[in-house]
């Protein structure tokens, strides 16, 4: 996420996201997840305040039980494949195909899900 943090302003993100000027979440809507990521790189002051400024600045939509079915589809297929990904990962992924948004990622992993799963790589 620094990487695609590093640079970027308000009003300059890529296709298919939006930056919200509506009603801010709040640190309590945020997911723990969130920390996690941050702590995992050592958790660097300055990732941690983009982070914090990027989510405060958008709208965090919460998991929704549609997405039950479309996880365990591709967590089903990806295993058959041989080559599992992170449960969080997936999760993240099915939340945006059932929600027709946009993933950003580099993890070209995520490709085999080309069906029905819009992806953009902002780190190019």
């Amino acid at each position: 996420m620094g990487r695609v943090l590093q640079g970027r302003r308000q009003g300059d993100c890529a296709s298919g996201f939006h930056v919200s000027s509506g009603p801010k979440p709040g640190r309590a809507d945020r997911d723990l997840f969130d920390d996690y990521g941050v702590a995992k790189r050592g958790n660097p002051v300055k990732l941690a305040a983009r982070v914090e400024n990027f989510l405060l600045q958008v709208i965090v939509l919460p998991w929704g039980s549609k997405l039950v079915p479309v996880y365990a589809a591709m967590r089903v297929m990806r295993e058959a494949a041989g080559a599992p990904l992170a449960p969080m990962d997936l999760l993240i992924a099915a939340h945006a195909k059932t929600i027709g948004a946009t993933l950003v990622t580099s993890d070209a992993a995520f490709g085999f899900f080309s069906a029905g799963l819009q992806l953009e790589d902002w780190s190019q």
